[in-house]
């Protein structure tokens, strides 16, 4: 009871010390403990922007190239194929409105953006030529509106890719307990994608939140009235929230309220953080705002359709590289005493064992060096992988750089023991270390190449690299595949974290 009575009086302390630096320190301990509906009166709201303010901002932030390119592209594909004014003008006005829509629900992130491009002038699409039917009845301009929708299509889409690409990562500041706020911001520094401007730590004091923010490199607000100064200070695309018991409903209106005056958009990070997007739909009950959300590990329709696609193409890709994996077993042969093809038994779905299929890249006798090179481990904790390793063979270090090695998995593929996408097959004593939230990469089958693969390799950490490989578990669908698939080409060519 003691401890409950500390912990209270410790809380009441911060309530009073916010308050008090939110209204002067001349506030009495009984009026800055009361609550915050009590205070809520001296808040004043800053002034919303006038409509032309609003028209200007607008305008500014139209993805001017994009629009200009794809308006271009669909101009001259119109002359060229002699298009109907009709079709032509419907494709124009659709990505007039559809390509600023796509990028202001894709919010700053970059990598978002070429895709929710590409989904809302594919559906636009659609709608338009259902519209023409309806109101034209002539086939040839639905074959006009569907050329010209494509063409808008692919250079919107590209047009969108390239400029994300050149755009920085999204500029954020981040608000919550501390606990919440350095949690975030260490996930974003590692992986790199989001550059944090600033903190604000609420429920402890400001010498606590500068000292646990100071070592991360960021530098800490002082109270949520300064949140918006510091954003006309330091540009800011997003303001990430992490509410709870520190930050109240009340503080996620002050703050939308006076970031309205802004460039700067709000963010409210939820329960649902390790969700994808396409699994969550917002909706109300009881008139409170909540987030549906399906079931992970995709639809039944994704599962037989990966099946399928799975096999088929491996079938294909096993007779279309037959002469490289010949060309590699004649090399692996001529190099070192063994057979080509080397056997494994690795994990696969649901923890069932299986025999993977590699080019042999080492000597016949690694399994038993192993043991004695356990300690110069140089991987990330999910496969043992050393930089120099003494058993790899002189052809087995070109088969592992260029990742021909993999090759003969296709044969696991057509088996139905692996798959082209998925987490990497472990070997059974690394999965009896796995914890339990590790072992759902266990739940699908093992691939050939996979997310993590592709977003780095051996340089990833092991909680980054099983970050990923649960988040594709839980989140996968048909058009992460295939995005990993196209990845994969280009993590190959790098040789990024392949050793």
């Amino acid at each position: 009871m003691a401890q409950m009575f500390d912990v209270s009086e410790h809380h009441a302390h911060f309530v009073a010390q916010r308050a008090r630096t939110a209204h002067g320190p001349d506030v009495p301990l009984e009026l800055a403990a009361a609550p915050r509906l009590a205070a809520a009166p001296r808040f004043a709201p800053a002034p919303a922007p006038r409509l032309g303010a609003r028209i200007t901002r607008s305008v500014l932030r139209l993805p001017w190239v994009t629009l200009l390119v794809s308006s271009l592209a669909v101009l001259l594909t119109a002359v060229a194929v002699g298009a109907d004014v009709r079709a032509a003008l419907g494709v124009l006005a659709l990505t007039w409105v559809q390509v600023p829509a796509a990028q202001h629900r894709s919010g700053p992130a970059p990598a978002a953006v070429s895709a929710a491009t590409a989904r809302h002038l594919a559906l636009g699409t659609a709608v338009l030529v259902v519209a023409l039917h309806l109101l034209a009845g002539a086939s040839a301009v639905l074959d006009d509106t569907l050329v010209l929708g494509g063409a808008s299509l692919v250079v919107a889409t590209g047009a969108a890719a390239l400029g994300a690409r050149r755009a920085h990562p999204p500029r954020v500041l981040v608000v919550g307990d501390l606990p919440q706020v350095r949690g975030m911001i260490a996930r974003w520094i590692d992986d790199g994608s989001v550059r944090v401007v600033g903190g604000l730590a609420l429920g402890t004091t400001p010498e606590c939140a500068a000292a646990g923010l100071g070592d991360l490199g960021i530098a800490a607000i002082g109270t949520l009235d300064d949140v918006v100064e510091h954003v006309r200070r330091h540009p800011t695309d997003l303001v990430v929230v992490a509410p709870g018991v520190v930050v109240t409903p009340d503080d996620l209106r002050r703050l939308s309220w006076n970031l309205q005056a802004t460039e700067t958009r709000l963010a409210v990070v939820s329960a649902t953080d390790d969700v994808a997007p396409h699994r969550i739909v917002v909706t109300a009950v009881g008139g409170s705002t909540v987030e549906l959300v399906a079931a992970p590990g995709g639809s039944t329709t994704y599962a037989l359709a990966k099946t399928v696609a799975d096999r088929v193409l491996a079938a294909a890709l096993v007779v279309a590289v037959s002469p490289v994996l010949l060309v590699a077993a004649l090399a692996i042969r001529l190099d070192s005493a063994g057979p080509a093809l080397f056997r494994q038994v690795r994990v696969g779905r649901d923890g069932v064992p299986f025999t993977m299929y590699k080019l042999r890249t080492m000597t016949t006798e690694a399994e038993h060096l192993r043991a004695e090179l356990e300690g110069q481990d140089d991987g990330n904790g999910v496969l043992f992988k050393l930089h120099r390793d003494p058993r790899v063979t002189r052809v087995g270090r070109l088969l592992r750089s260029s990742s021909l090695d993999e090759l003969p998995q296709l044969l696991n593929v057509v088996l139905g023991e692996m798959s082209l996408v998925g987490p990497r097959p472990a070997l059974p004593q690394e999965v009896a270390c796995f914890t339990e939230g590790e072992r759902r990469r266990l739940a699908v089958k093992p691939g050939i190449t996979g997310l993590w693969q592709v977003s780095g390799r051996s340089l990833l950490s092991r909680e980054r690299s099983m970050r990923l490989d649960t988040g594709y578990v839980d989140n996968g669908r048909a058009v992460a595949d295939i995005s990993i698939l196209l990845r994969t080409v280009t993590a190959v060519a790098s040789r990024r974290g392949a050793f």
